[in-house]
């Protein structure tokens, strides 16, 4: 996670730091914070996951079927830039036709 939080201050000119904390304390802060117990509660479990699984596959054949070019995650950063410096409200998800509607 340290190599993303390095593309994100690269794409936005703001340094970004990743701190490593369990999917327990992630819940806890996040209830803490008032967000929703379900959505703390899928967030855990997809850490959890995460974790138990560590090795995930891209696989390109959903992008060919679905017409979207894939994009590393620098692209991605840089693209969307704005939003991660808080200057925009939402995040473009793109793809080969541009932002999603």
């Amino acid at each position: 996670m340290a190599d993303i939080a390095e593309q994100l201050s690269r794409a936005t000119g703001k340094s970004v730091r990743y701190v490593a904390i369990s999917p327990e304390e992630r819940r806890d802060t996040l209830r803490a914070a008032g967000t929703p117990r379900y959505f703390a509660d899928a967030l855990y479990d997809q850490a959890t996951e995460r974790l138990r699984n560590p090795r995930a596959t891209v696989h390109l054949e959903t992008h060919a079927a679905f017409g979207v070019k894939p994009t590393t995650f620098a692209e991605f950063a840089k693209r969307n830039a704005p939003a991660f410096r808080g200057e925009a409200a939402a995040f473009t998800g793109g793809g080969a036709r541009g932002p999603a509607s």
